[in-house]
């Protein structure tokens, strides 16, 4: 039931420390945005978006995106 933003910034503050701010500040979305933008998919227009409500593909592309988003020394 979470949004795409919402999906995105969970996987941006894993393994990070948690706080009590909002989970999605402006300057995180706009940088989500961006990053999302770069892929040419339409994506950044859908923040708002359920995840259940995209396509099995689109699902696809935002699971490596969200795989991406914090630093790993080895992915397989």
């Amino acid at each position: 039931e979470l949004t795409l933003a919402e999906n995105l910034a969970l996987a941006y503050s894993r393994g990070k420390q948690r706080t009590l701010r909002p989970a999605i500040p402006s300057s995180l979305f706009y940088t989500l945005r961006d990053q999302l933008a770069s892929l040419s998919l339409g994506l950044e227009n859908r923040l708002d978006t359920p995840m259940n409500q995209l396509s099995g593909g689109q699902r696809q592309v935002m699971t490596l995106f969200m795989t991406l988003l914090s630093p790993h020394s080895l992915l397989l």
